[in-house]
This record gives structure tokens, sequence and C-alpha cells, in this order.
């Protein structure tokens, strides 16, 4: 009887504490330190309550308390990752010392039953714990990458996140081979990664996830990294994610400086398509390297760590591009221009019919002479008068060019993490980092240019700050606070002196420009977090609230200028070759693809035009269309998520977790209402007026017009279990439901 009045009350707790949750502000990511819970016992096997239990970190000395319950339990809540010691005591027994225990980021340690023997305090009993092997206490399933894998498995880019595929459950395989990166198959864009409990994920496009990050992590900024795969608990959002960690200073002064060299000028072997291309082989020279400090600036009170790392490839990727015949470009720079095009008349099965034909395309029977156009020549001229293979164009008339392109990247990274030990009852940590990325694109800019036009080069800002105050042994409040700042955007160094672009989609050659016009994203990433425990008797309460925000100013300057494409529009044939105007024996004419080839290189030498577009954007829902105005635009999403829960010991052997999370995605809102959408009359529904010709106005910001309707009803409750069978800590049995 006394047991369920005991949980009579705390579920009566968690729930008055929820209410309070509901009338405080705001404050989704979740937090990256752990707990130490575990049971003391006697020789008979019997809980020992009221012994003191103390958490001592090996690094830095700082101690915590804790007192046994009825079952003997203890725990130790929103605790830093590192190597601990627990000392128990209690009158008429030796102290009882569990030592290098390793708790790791974002996890629950289960430390194996510790059995007390009859004795005096100044006598103690020490076993060696080490790293975790079996957590009896949690429903969750995590798994750890730790500092000594990071550290000793080769990583060609030193980028921690190539190690989220040790993890049991995370795949990277598609139907076509290798895709994106899942853990237990649900999509990327539902787990989250954090580094020191901020997001750092690309929150304008969620895809690819867990493959990449705009912060572009290295080893020295990583200590290690915690991947929940399943069950996650009701402080954090989602059930899965990747919670990374900053390394820290200790007492003792620890660092290290490296250098790797990689390069492929010894023993290298070409590209197929390259060699058969007479293309030497793509370069790769990379250098890395940095270093990391970390030590006391006053003992057991003040410590420092920091690091900067350093990469610098230099690269090049094939690039095989289309250009015409040395033939074709020699007769258009003759004295009398001519445009001659090579092509096979075909039967009507698609067999060759006679002896390949060439026509000048200038003087097209039946139709009236064209004319060389000045711009059009001058745009035939830009291409190469070189070629190397013909697996690109018709292998006559358009032949292929291949080269190697630019590909370097240069990254910096530094950073630095201060934790204070103020008292025994207040820590706090704080962690700036600063990430610069250039890379070239020659995925992008596809064109002729060996030095690609199209570059990244961001500047990424990271800042995390935590305050842990514990002003009893079983109450304890961490509020943390930090920013993600990560641009995106795509640059580009050509000209659009001449005020439109030559559509290169249209030209039966590759474009001598690019025509990529800058375009990207700023996006912020804001979060708040107050994450509190409360330990009373067998039960351990967590509840918080969390707040993420999320700002993105995105533009994009695509088509602000009139584009020309050139071709035969379909709504004016007047002087337009027809299949019939090719020469060819009776009952057979040129191939559709040799038409398509060959009209679209007369309409570019004779400057024959099918379409100009431009596109015009508004700045102002007042300010009508302004020209060479990129689309911008401001979103904001905030979301805010209260959670309450409990763990309770039933005995030693099993913990039952219980507890609740409401979860608010605001509509997403652009700042200057720019959003266009339907206007839905009354009585009408969205599917509605979308069969219809429908209105459209602006939505979002100052038109008080939402993109989208509010959902408030997002609870998700958190049921689980964890069941040690044997009670010695070597074997768990877990069931959940989130």
């Amino acid at each position: 009887m006394k047991r369920v009045g005991q949980f009579s009350r705390i579920v009566t707790t968690v729930a008055f504490v929820m209410m309070v949750l509901a009338a405080t502000g705001p404050l989704c990511t979740q937090s990256p330190t752990g707990s130490v819970v575990g049971t003391v016992k006697d020789a008979q096997e019997l809980p020992v309550s009221g012994a003191t239990v103390t958490l001592s970190n090996l690094g830095t000395n700082y101690t915590y308390t804790s007192t046994t319950s009825s079952t003997g339990a203890y725990q130790f809540q929103s605790i830093d990752y590192g190597l601990y010691k627990v000392s128990v005591t209690a009158q008429g027994f030796k102290t009882g010392v569990v030592n290098n225990i390793k708790l790791d980021a974002a996890t629950q340690y289960s430390v194996p039953p510790i059995t007390l023997e009859v004795g005096t305090n100044v006598e103690s009993v020490m076993v060696e714990a080490g790293a975790e092997i079996v957590n009896t206490t949690s429903s969750e399933v995590t798994g750890t990458v730790e500092k000594k894998q990071i550290d000793d498995l080769p990583i060609l880019d030193r980028n921690p996140l190539a190690l989220l595929s040790l993890q049991a459950g995370v795949a990277n395989s598609g139907p076509g081979g290798s895709a994106e990166t899942t853990i237990n198959g649900q999509r990327s864009s539902f787990s989250n990664v954090t580094l020191d409990g901020i997001n750092i994920q690309d929150n304008f496009i969620r895809e690819n996830a867990l493959d990449f990050s705009p912060n572009s992590p290295f080893l020295s900024q990583t200590q290690e990294f915690t991947v929940t795969q399943q069950n996650g608990d009701v402080d954090k959002t989602g059930s899965s994610g990747v919670s990374m960690v900053t390394p820290k200073g200790s007492n003792a002064w620890h660092g290290e400086g490296f250098y790797y060299y990689r390069s492929n000028s010894i023993g290298r072997a070409n590209d197929w398509f390259n060699d058969a291309s007479g293309v030497p082989v793509p370069r790769l020279l990379q250098n890395q390297g940095g270093g990391n400090l970390g030590g006391p600036i006053k003992k057991d009170k003040l410590f420092i760590y920091g690091y900067y790392e350093f990469l610098r490839k230099r690269a090049q990727s094939p690039n095989n591009t289309t250009v015409l015949s040395p033939a074709i470009q020699a007769a258009l720079t003759a004295p009398t221009p001519t445009l001659p095009f090579t092509y096979q008349p075909l039967d009507g099965n698609g067999n060759p019919s006679g002896a390949p034909v060439t026509q000048d395309l200038l003087t097209l029977p039946n139709h009236n002479p064209y004319t060389i156009d000045p711009l059009g020549l001058a745009e035939i001229q830009r291409v190469p008068t070189v070629s190397n293979n013909s697996r690109a164009g018709d292998g006559v008339n358009l032949l292929g060019y291949q080269f190697n392109a630019r590909n370097n990247t240069s990254l910096d990274n530094y950073g630095f993490r201060a934790d204070y030990n103020l008292n025994s009852h207040n820590t706090i940590t704080g962690t700036y980092s600063y990430n610069r990325s250039f890379f070239d694109r020659p995925d992008i800019d596809t064109s002729f240019d060996a030095v690609p036009k199209v570059t990244n080069d961001d500047h990424i800002k990271f800042l995390s700050t935590a305050w842990r105050w514990s002003p009893k042994a079983n109450l304890t409040n961490e509020v943390r606070f930090g920013f993600d700042l990560a641009p995106a955007f795509f640059l580009t160094s050509q000209s659009f002196n001449s005020g439109f672009t030559i559509d290169g989609a249209d030209l039966p050659f590759t474009g001598p420009d690019p025509n990529f016009l800058p375009q990207g994203r700023n996006t912020h990433t804001y979060s708040w977090q107050d994450n509190a425990n409360w330990t009373r008797g067998n039960h351990a309460v967590k509840f918080g609230v969390q707040f993420q925000r999320v700002t993105i100013f995105e533009t994009n300057s695509a088509g602000i200028y009139p584009d020309l494409q050139v071709g035969f529009s379909q709504s004016n044939t007047t002087n337009a070759p027809q299949f019939g105007d090719f020469p060819a024996p009776s009952g057979a004419s040129i191939s559709a693809t040799d038409f398509s080839n060959s009209t679209a290189l007369l309409a570019t030498a004779a400057g024959i035009l099918s379409n100009v577009s431009q596109t015009f954007n508004v700045t102002s829902q007042k300010s009508k269309y302004i020209n060479l105005a990129p689309d911008a635009r401001n979103f904001r999403q905030n979301d805010l998520a209260f959670y309450v829960a409990d763990s309770w010991r039933i005995n030693r052997k099993l913990t039952f977790n219980y507890g609740v999370r409401w979860e608010y995605f605001s509509p997403v809102d652009e700042k200057n209402g720019l959003v266009l959408l339907p206007v839905i009359p009354s009585g009408m529904t969205a599917a509605q007026i979308l069969l219809t010709d429908a209105t459209v106005d602006f939505a979002g910001g100052p038109s008080k017009r939402g993109l989208y309707n509010s959902y408030y009803k997002g609870f998700s409750p958190n049921i689980g279990l964890a069941w040690d069978p044997f009670g010695n800590g070597r074997t768990a049995v877990r069931a959940g439901s989130v």
C-alpha cells in the first residue's frame, strides 16, 4: 500500500509539472548530457537504502552526490560525458567503489549492482567498470562511436559522419546502389544531428540529412557521437538521431599535432575515358593538418580545449563536352561562309539508304538563303576547335572534347570549448566554432571552363552554451542556448554585362557559358532548452521545454536576364526547314536526330530565336515587378515542445519508463508576405478551387493569411520497459513504443 500511495503521488506531481510547463515561456533539439544509474545491495541480495553515493569525474575531480532509495537505487542526471568513479558509503559497510565508468554522450549508463561488504568505511572494495556493455534500465536503443574508433579508423577527409555506418541499423543503400544514409529504414529527414545539443543540419533542404552538414565537422571537433536508433526518449525530437560532442579539457594538459599528405602522382591509374581521349590523369593533391590542445586554466575549476584543422584538396574531375567538327568551323570562317552538315539518309525501317549526304544548311532547297548572324557566329567561335573523342555528338558534325576541370576544396575549422565548475551546485559550459568552406562546382559549370566559374564560399558560425544547476541532490536543471548560422550560397564569376544570356540547352553543342546566376540561402537555427530532473524515491522524473527557431533568407537570380532560346518556333514555321528539304534517295529521309541537330545548328548560326523569356520578381507586396530583382524570400518556423516522463525503478531488476511529449511546429511563414496561394471562397475546398480558374493572392507576413492552418494535437506518448532478468547487469530485455 505504501508503494501504491507513493506511485499515486508521483503521477499527480508529473501531471502538475506538465500544467506548469504549459504556462511557461518557450525554450527542438536534444541534450548531449547523459545519466548514471545503478543499485546497491548487501551480501544477502537485499537492497541497501539511505546509502550515500558519490559520482566523481576522473578528469576534473568534480563530484555529484545522491542517496539510495528503498530499492537501493540511485541516479545522477544531466551528466556530461567522460570517465567517472562511483563511491558508496553506508553505516556498517565497507566503501564500495566502481572505477573508470565511461559515460557516453546522450546515453544512460547502468552501473552493475554494487554489493557492499560488512566492515568499516575506511575499508573499500574497488571494481573496474570501463565502457558499458549492457544497459539494463533504459528502453532506448543506442550505440556510440568512441574516441578511439574516431582516432584509429582511417577516414580520408576526417569527417566523423563517415563512421555512422559502424552502428547497427544504419545503412547507406538504395535500389540503384549507394543512396542516402538512414537509421532503421526511416527517412533521413526524420533524424536529427546535433553538436553539443544544437542542430547542425541543413534545415532548408533536409535531404541527405545524415550525410551532409554545412558545418563540415572534422575529427578534432568531435570527441564521440551517439546514435539513437530506436525508442528515443521524450526529451529528444524524433525516435532517432545523432548526438556529437566537442572534446573538453581536464586537469592534465593534452594535445596533438598532425599532418596528412595524399597524392596520386605515383602509381596512378587514369580514368578509362580520359585515357581513351588522350587526357592526362586528373590531379589529386590533398594536404590536411592541424592540432588541438586542452587542459586546466585553474585546476579543478576552469578547463579549456581548442583546435584548428585545415584541408587543402587540389583535384580535377573529367568533363566531356560537345564541340563542332573542324570542317564546320572552317567553313563558317571562310571568305564565303557555308554551313556543311553531313547525314546518312534512312529508309522506312531505319536502315541506311545510299551514301551519306553533305548539305549546306544556308542554302537548303526550296528555301530562301540564310545568312550568318554576327552574334550567332561569335557564340560558335567560342567553342574549342579541337576534339578527342566521338562519345558525344553524332561523331561527324558534332564531336566530343574531354578535359580535366578543376575541382578544389578548401576547409578551415577552428573552435574552442570552456568548462567552469563554479561551485558544487553550478557548472557552466560553452563551445564556439567557425568553419570556412570553399568548393569548386564543376558539376554545375559543365561548359569549357577548366576553372569553374561557379563556387561555394561559406562561413559558418556555431555556439552552444549550458548552465547546470543542482540546488539539491535530487534536483537538477540544465539551461542550454545556442545557434548555428549556416549560409550556403552558390556564386559565379561569369559576367552578365551583355544584359542577356543564350540558353545553352537549345544549342547543338555545349554552351560556352554556364549561365548560372547567383542563388542560395542563409539558414539560422536558434535553440533554447530547459531540461530538469527530479528524483524522489524510486522515481526519476524528467521534464522540460525546448524551443527551436529557424529563419531562412533564400534568394535566386535565375531568369532575371532575358534568356535567348535559339531555334525555329512551332508557332511560326515561315522559312523553317522541313524533313523534305534535305536531299535523300526515294523512300528515305534524314533521321529525326540529324534533323534536330541540323536545325539547331542552322538556327544558332543564322541567329534565329524561338523564344525569349525573362523572370520579373517583386520585392514587396506593393513594389510591382522590378527588373533584375532576384526572387528573395524570408522564411521562418518555430518548433516548441514540452515533455514530462518518469523512470520508475519498480525493483532493482525492472524499470518502467513512461512519459509524453507535446510538440508544435508553427506554420511556415514568409516575413514579407510574398508567397502566392489560391484564394479559397467560403463553401469551397482547396481541391475544388484548384479545378477552376483560381484567384491567387499574397499569403504570410503582413497579409495576415497563413500558408496553412496550425496543428496543436502533436502528442507523442512514450512507454518502455527495461528488465535485468538475472540482476547481474549482464542481460537486458527491452520493450517500448513511441
